[in-house]
């Protein structure tokens, strides 16, 4: 491995641990949504092998964040999570391919949640008052 191979290498290395530990994953969560084997995970987080490129791609769906984020040796990578929540591999995934749709596609999607939400609510007791705080806060979706 040449030295500026190394270099990256251990970039890497370095940003794919602080970002499990800041979004509180396992190598073995990320090792599934890969399709590759943990200790292939562990190589990576120990600089001792690189990922290719199209896993560094994942790698950055997986985390929500660009590509310069996980190779550059910035200290401080961004991870945006809101307080409080902590959300489940599969809605994680979700969300992030729904950042890589168009902006009709979107508005699409985001009707389709609107409607599955309304009817999941529709006479639960204990989700009137986080309908009428979203219906508050959004109330062009629910008008007739």
């Amino acid at each position: 491995m040449s030295e500026s191979e190394e270099r990256i290498t251990s970039i890497i290395a370095n940003n794919l641990v602080r970002l499990l530990k800041d979004k509180n994953r396992t190598q073995l969560e990320l090792a599934e949504y890969l399709g590759v084997t943990q200790a292939t995970i562990s190589n990576w987080c120990n600089g001792i092998k690189m990922p290719r490129m199209d896993k560094i791609d994942l790698i950055c769906e997986f985390f929500n964040i660009k590509r310069s984020d996980l190779m550059d040796n910035s200290p401080d990578v961004k991870v945006v999570e809101k307080e409080h929540v902590r959300l489940s591999l599969r809605e994680d995934r979700i969300i992030s391919r729904f950042r890589f749709l168009d902006s009709d596609a979107k508005d699409f999607v985001e009707n389709i949640l609107i409607r599955e939400f309304q009817k999941a609510t529709a006479g639960d007791t204990i989700d009137l008052r986080l309908t009428y705080r979203y219906k508050q806060e959004h109330p062009e979706e629910f008008e007739d």
